[in-house]
């Protein structure tokens, strides 16, 4: 169950930093 919870903050983490780097992008152009 912990890897479970630590694989879907992972993910979430990964998500975010996709967004992050997206909204950064779009920033520059």
């Amino acid at each position: 169950m912990r890897i479970h919870l630590l694989a879907v903050d992972l993910d979430g983490t990964l998500l975010n930093s996709a967004k992050q780097i997206t909204e950064t992008t779009e920033a520059i152009l």
